[in-house]
């Protein structure tokens, strides 16, 4: 048994995921003739082709986007993330979850951290306080949870710093990875 992952960078232009798709289809194709029995997409945002890839791909993919037993959580991601409805649509319908995404300053801060600073490896006390201010915003506004839908976050932004719990779908991902793995044998 193999299990494995496909990565997929952040940059892509959001009229690329198609294309995209294409690309990673290719790919999932030989790693299931290599013998994997799944695959996952380790990038949230690179979860816009999903779709594509999921149609013409014949074995599971694993999906990043998971969380349950919370009704409204806070979603910090890319702004292709929060703003587009592959991933808040999904938790919205899957897991009948009201989903609250960062607005107005918060949203330009947290998107503008990523491809500035996080992406680049760096990660500032001054950025790790904006990400705090954008968490209190979604408590303010009812989010019983906070969901870092961005595989840089989870090293910037840590449990003490919300009231609420926070998911990052980095190690959800992989700990649901790792499960599906082990119940194949």
């Amino acid at each position: 048994m193999k299990t494995i992952s496909i990565v997929g960078g952040i940059a892509w232009p959001k009229r690329k995921y198609d294309e995209g798709g294409r690309l990673l289809t290719v790919e999932a194709k030989k790693l299931k003739a290599a013998g994997a029995d799944f695959f996952l997409l380790t990038c949230n945002t690179v979860n816009t082709a999903d779709h594509y890839i999921t149609s013409n791909v014949d074995y599971p993919m694993l999906h990043i986007g998971y969380t349950s037993g919370f009704k409204t959580a806070g979603l910090l991601g890319s702004r292709y993330t929060m703003s587009g409805t592959y991933f808040v649509r999904r938790l919205e319908k899957k897991y009948n979850l009201n989903v609250l995404v960062a607005n107005g300053q918060h949203e330009a801060n947290v998107h503008n951290a990523l491809y500035h600073e996080l992406a680049k490896n760096i990660f500032l006390p001054e950025t790790q306080k904006k990400f705090k201010s954008a968490i209190a915003d979604f408590i303010a506004r009812g989010a019983e949870v906070i969901i870092l839908a961005c595989t840089e976050f989870g090293m910037l932004v840590h449990v003490e710093d919300s009231e609420v719990p926070i998911i990052d779908t980095c190690v959800v991902h992989a700990e649901a990875a790792v499960d599906l793995a082990l119940s194949l044998y």
